[in-house]
């Protein structure tokens, strides 16, 4: 008879990998499409639920989109600038600490089943891409993200506070990361209260 662990770890081969610079494409256009809904998404595209519930879900949609978003986007950055996201097999690893450039290391001492937790990618930023004057912008967005993601992935709060200023500090955020690793322009507004209209645009 098949375990419960030999299940889990069946399942997650299926999402194994060992990342590649030229992946970082594929985890930029994830972080756009997942922004692209969390501005955009209306009580009205919330389907098989009630209406009462509608906006708690999308709400809830939202700032989980947004969370995934900013871990894509931190992990498109590592990769583009040449830098491994998976974990070292061996905390030990005389190689040094993280984060490993590509062309330092032997794929053979990373994992394919487990890539950097968001708060180590989060942590590492800044030694690897100078925001200058502009740090704590790009900071306190990428961590209210990291809230979202966390919070809203594990529980469901019937009722929240609704900051705008959480939702402000994102979009700068993120205005700042596409302009100074991606070389893109970036016209972003999350609509979430009442009037808000929601915006996504990149120019190159």
């Amino acid at each position: 008879m098949e375990s419960m662990v030999s299940i889990e770890s069946d399942v997650g081969e299926q999402f194994e990998d060992f990342f590649r610079t030229d992946d970082w494409s594929t985890f930029k256009i994830g972080a756009d499409y997942y922004l692209n809904n969390a501005a955009m998404l209306l009580k009205k595209d919330i389907n098989h639920c009630e209406n009462n519930l509608k906006l708690l879900f999308r709400n809830i949609q939202k700032r989980i989109y947004i969370g995934i978003a900013c871990e894509f986007l931190l992990k498109a950055t590592y990769l583009k600038l040449g830098y491994v996201i998976n974990k070292r097999k061996d905390n030990n690893d005389p190689a040094g600490n993280f984060p490993f450039k590509h062309q330092d290391v032997s794929q053979d001492k990373f994992s394919k089943k487990n890539t950097v937790m968001l708060n180590d990618l989060l942590q590492t930023l800044f030694s690897i891409v100078d925001f200058k004057t502009e740090r704590s912008v790009v900071e306190k967005g990428l961590r209210i993200g990291k809230v979202f993601r966390n919070k809203e992935g594990h529980v469901i709060c019937p009722s929240h506070e609704y900051v705008a200023q959480n939702y402000r500090d994102i979009e700068e955020s993120l205005k700042v990361i596409y302009k100074v690793v991606f070389n893109q322009s970036l016209n972003i507004s999350i609509a979430f209260a009442e009037g808000d209209v929601g915006l996504f645009e990149i120019d190159s």
